[in-house]
C-alpha cells in the first residue's frame, strides 16, 4: 500500500491532537479509520544539547515553541487534483516541506512529498 508522508507544524501539541481528533471523529468519505500513521516528533531542535568530555550538560538544548508531526497518508485515499494528492481538509495549513527527505516508519521507508 503506497502512501504519502507530509510533515506538519502546529502552534502546539494540543492543536496537533485536536486535529487528529477532528480527523477521526469526521466522516471524511473515502478514508479508512486509524488506517494512517500519525507520528509525534515533538519540538524542533534549534540549536543541540552540548555535554563535556565527562558527558556533563554544559548548554541546554533549545527548542522551537512549534510542535512537529509527520503524517503518512495512504495514497488511494487522497484527492488527486492538478497532479498533486492534496492534504486532507483543514490540514495543507499546517504542511512543510522538512530538511530530512526519508521517513521511517514502523518498517515504512518513504520519501517525504514535496508536491
Amino acid at each position: 500500500m503506497k502512501r504519502i508522508c507530509r510533515r506538519y507544524v502546529f502552534n502546539s501539541k494540543e492543536q496537533y491532537q485536536d486535529k487528529i481528533r477532528e480527523f477521526k471523529d469526521s466522516e471524511f468519505e473515502g478514508y479508512t479509520p486509524n488506517s494512517h500513521f500519525f507520528v509525534s516528533r515533538g519540538h524542533e531542535v534549534l540549536e543541540p544539547q552540548e555535554t563535556d568530555e565527562n558527558g556533563e550538560i554544559t548548554k541546554e538544548a533549545v527548542l522551537s515553541d512549534k510542535y512537529l508531526a509527520d503524517v503518512a497518508w495512504i495514497q488511494k485515499e487522497l484527492e488527486f487534483e492538478d497532479n498533486v494528492y492534496k492534504c486532507p481538509y483543514g490540514w495543507a495549513t499546517y504542511r512543510v516541506v522538512p530538511s530530512n527527505p526519508t521517513y521511517a516508519l514502523r518498517g515504512l521507508e518513504e520519501s517525504y512529498d514535496n508536491n
